[in-house]
């Protein structure tokens, strides 16, 4: 279990993030979670499905990151390689939660155990206070992103469920042939069902406009051009 605390800055004034963080960001992490507000930077380097939630009841979407599970084809050495990182990834080791004493507070909490928190070891990190104890810029822009990311789930859930009520889903299977012979089939995920959506009825579409699912709904559809782009990922690294 991840070592998560409150982030204080009488108890990590002193603590920083790996200069090359990103070197460290969702490894062995084949999706990540999206959400409708982040789409449109979303669609235009990976691919957006929709998958079961853990307890199989409601679906959540997500950015597919790689072709084999725990596979993130991303992330480098040298850092990620992509022009945009999804926010659920750059906010890491961060998240906003709430302490038991207090339920309506939101507050930031820091996973201790994450492989972005840098050693005492190493020089140069990045810094989440400065030396007289206030938040660093990296640290203010990280909550804004934590923020919106929250904000981002909140909104985006009735659009799924909107999707799922209209039957607007359908299961995705791929089999991919690789270079090197080997065949890789990428199940357990839902997209839209396009044939289904040409077909929605003119009042489900205006309801679908005035509630804001149209331009998501197309963001996820441009999307899928991205596969391409993952097996070309994919051919590369073999």
């Amino acid at each position: 279990m991840s070592n998560v605390e409150i982030l204080t800055k009488e108890k990590h004034q002193n603590l920083k993030l790996k200069k090359n963080k990103d070197a460290y960001l969702g490894i062995g992490n084949s999706v990540c979670v999206t959400f409708p507000i982040e789409f449109r930077n979303i669609q235009s380097h990976y691919p957006i499905f929709f998958q079961k939630n853990p307890d199989g009841e409601d679906f959540s979407s997500v950015a597919l990151l790689g072709l084999e599970p725990k596979e993130n084809l991303f992330v480098t050495q040298d850092g990620w390689d992509c022009g945009y990182v999804p926010l659920a990834l750059d906010v890491q080791p961060f998240v906003i939660g709430r302490d038991s004493e207090n339920e309506n507070d939101g507050r930031v909490f820091i996973d201790l155990d994450s492989p972005l928190i840098a050693g005492d070891d190493e020089e140069n990190g990045i810094a989440i206070f400065d030396e007289m104890g206030a938040e660093s810029e990296y640290l203010k822009n990280t909550v804004k992103n934590m923020e919106m990311l929250h904000f981002g789930f909140e909104s985006g859930k009735g659009y799924v469920d909107w999707l799922v009520k209209y039957d607007l889903l359908e299961p995705f299977v791929l089999d991919v042939s690789l270079q090197d012979q080997s065949l890789n089939r990428l199940t357990g995920f839902q997209t839209i069902n396009e044939e289904r959506f040409k077909e929605l009825e003119d009042e489900l579409l205006l309801e679908m406009r005035s509630k804001g699912y149209l331009m998501p709904t197309f963001m996820i559809l441009a999307s899928m051009a991205s596969v391409t782009g993952l097996i070309e990922r994919k051919n590369r690294q073999l």
